[in-house]
């Protein structure tokens, strides 16, 4: 690849950037080949030293997405950011705001929804199981209307089957907010 093609390329995978970031870092990368060449270097070594364009421009675009705004770059191509002192307090203050949220207003309804939860995962199990309990009665001699407890049972075990598979949903349910929320506490101390 030579000088031309590799800086068509870079160019194209940092199409994301701002223009004059974009502009800096293709003069940059210009430079390099400047200084190749004074190393009696052909455009294709240079171009194989430098690495793949599309490598370079994904650590500038995610260089560019976590840092403030660029200042510039350095001669060997590194990204000078001023990191600013406002925008790390700013984001440790609200991470600090948002434990203090989610410790005090959201802990005791997240874990009472929980605690709910595996309450009915709990009965449903439990009423599934009664006919083990049922049996265990008829052989011990401890059952008194075996027509009667029959229905009865099987009523309480097609209630508890219900209530596992009705959990089973619930559950899935939970999770995907669950992951929502704690995605949204993620983004909102990032500031995105």
């Amino acid at each position: 690849m030579n000088k031309a093609q590799f800086l068509k390329e870079l160019e194209y995978h940092l199409r994301k950037l701002p223009y004059q970031e974009k502009n800096e870092i293709l003069q940059t990368y210009e430079d390099k080949f400047q200084l190749g060449f004074i190393d009696d270097k052909t455009e294709e070594e240079v171009a194989l030293e430098l690495g793949s364009p599309r490598i370079i421009a994904n650590d500038f675009l995610k260089e560019f997405k976590t840092s403030e705004p660029v200042v510039g770059y350095t001669a060997a191509g590194t990204v000078k950011s001023s990191s600013s002192v406002t925008n790390v307090g700013r984001a440790i203050i609200v991470a600090i705001a948002l434990l203090f949220f989610n410790l005090i207003i959201m802990l005791g309804p997240i874990v009472a929804v929980i605690g709910t939860y595996f309450a009915f995962i709990a009965v449903g199990i439990s009423f599934s199981l009664t006919p083990l309990a049922w049996i265990a009665s008829i052989i011990f001699g401890q059952s008194t209307s075996i027509l009667g407890e029959f229905f009865i049972i099987l009523s309480l075990s097609s209630l508890g089957v219900l209530i596992t598979i009705g959990m089973i949903y619930v559950g899935k349910f939970l999770y995907r907010i669950l992951v929502s929320y704690i995605k949204f506490n993620v983004r909102f101390v990032r500031g995105d």
